[in-house]
């Protein structure tokens, strides 16, 4: 299941002191490596132990002041691992790993 929403009058970085103030864990800030400062937008786990497993995507929108956050709610643990296995199946089936990029 996943959420859509159109946050107005709110940055990333409220977001992500949000899903801090629930133990979120940061996984990735964008642009990539980017400080938490100067982030326009973040993928973030929620969840733990006996909790569903939540993915959130934030991105800030400058053109219209809001930022827009996806949910993406995991029914249960074994869809959450299905989905991070794909992931690396996709990366190894899909991508040269060797390749370099500038």
């Amino acid at each position: 299941m996943s959420f859509y929403s159109e946050i107005p009058e709110k940055t990333p970085q409220d977001m992500w002191k949000e899903i801090q103030e629930i133990d979120g864990r940061m996984i990735q800030t964008i642009p990539f490596e980017s400080s938490e400062e100067d982030m326009e937008g973040f993928i973030a786990v929620i969840g733990k132990q006996d909790e569903l497993p939540v993915i959130t995507f934030c991105i800030a929108n400058p053109q219209k002041d809001k930022t827009i956050a996806v949910n993406i709610v995991f029914d249960t643990l074994e869809r959450y691992n299905n989905f991070i296995d794909n992931l690396n199946i996709d990366l190894f089936k899909s991508f040269n790993m060797s390749a370099k990029f500038n």
